[in-house]
């Protein structure tokens, strides 16, 4: 879901976040001998490579480097050390035509760990990967992934807001690589962030009985299938513990494996089950709608995707008495809420 909102209301609110938070007093010297790194007893981080997807290309450095910085600041536990100090560091050191690798340029600044991040969006979801090592055993590496919604647009060009989604989806990536989920519990409800699992809205299965009376809902079933994702979606989007791709960003996932056409009201094909597995989704929402003599019984059922098949995790059912688009959102929105426990 795509929301228009004024460029400089996002800026202004995620420049507030950054002159709350106490900025990091480093300086470097070309002399090592007079090097200074005031840590504060945090650990050092050192930003080693960014590596931008197809369709990121338009992200600025200093957009990455303000959401690290932020989301190491927020945890009261990291501290990015400003790239304009490391890149001082890389040309002092090609200067004596040696190699700056990363962990030469660790060693040199003090840092405890290396992050290497690529980013990459599918529409409206952002993705960060983040792979870091510890500067005193390089061997020993890790990796954490952060999911963000991107939700903003400039009003006039359309243009991506990128800054929210970053500051969330690398705070998740930090939390998920550090295997702390209550890395960031002790912020603010509107910056509280937790590590989140990628969830996709699939298909409801739209089970008619020729035998009974026919249903609208069941004859305009591509508008009715489809309005029940978006009620699903707007439910749980904004769930703390799960990042949901909404229909477009969705449907562009599947178009990376040449599923076009998404049919709303068919359950899942094996296909798709590997094309979700591919690109690592770890749950999927599925679910059926059986006319019966009664109505019709909608089950939704949440699923988590393994490398073949679809596992049961938890299923809600509710029963729909009349043909109304408005009771089957009822029942939809209820059975989200059971499944997810919301109040």
């Amino acid at each position: 879901m795509k929301i228009i909102i004024l460029y400089n209301v996002i800026l202004i609110n995620f420049i507030l976040f950054a002159i709350n938070i106490s900025l990091p007093s480093l300086s470097y010297s070309q002399n090592n001998k007079n090097r200074e790194i005031d840590t504060n007893s945090r650990i050092m981080v050192l930003l080693g490579n960014v590596d931008l997807g197809h369709e990121v290309q338009d992200l600025e450095l200093s957009k990455i480097e303000a959401g690290l910085h932020l989301a190491c600041e927020l945890s009261k536990k990291f501290r990015l050390i400003p790239i304009s100090i490391r890149d001082s560091v890389i040309n002092s050191i090609l200067d004596k035509n040696k190699e700056p690798t990363a962990e030469i340029l660790a060693k040199e600044l003090k840092a405890d760990k290396v992050y290497f991040v690529l980013i990459n969006r599918l529409h409206n979801m952002l993705r960060i990967d983040l792979n870091a090592f510890n500067q005193k055993n390089s061997k020993k590496k890790y990796k954490g992934i952060g999911y963000a919604n991107l939700r903003y647009r400039e009003q006039k060009t359309d243009k991506i807001i990128y800054d929210p989604a970053l500051l969330k989806a690398f705070q998740r990536a930090i939390a998920d690589a550090e295997k702390d989920s209550m890395l960031y519990n002790h912020l603010d409800e509107n910056l509280k962030t937790f590590p989140a699992s990628s969830l996709i809205i699939g298909g409801i299965d739209f089970q008619e009985d020729k035998n009974l009376p026919s249903w609208k809902l069941y004859d305009k079933k591509v508008v009715t299938s489809f309005d029940a994702t978006e009620v699903i979606f707007d439910e749980i989007k904004d769930h703390p513990k799960f990042a949901v791709y909404d229909n477009p960003s969705r449907d562009s996932l599947y178009s990376l494996f040449h599923m076009h056409i998404v049919e709303n009201y068919r359950p899942p094909t094996s296909f798709e089950i590997l094309a979700l597995n591919a690109m690592e989704v770890d749950y999927y929402i599925t679910g059926l709608l059986k006319r019966t003599t009664e109505g019709a019984l909608l089950e939704l059922v949440l699923c988590k995707v393994n490398k073949k098949s679809l596992e049961v995790i938890k299923s809600e059912k509710e029963m729909i008495y009349d043909d109304s688009i408005e009771k089957l959102r009822t029942a939809v929105r209820n059975c989200t809420k059971r499944i997810f426990s919301i109040e």
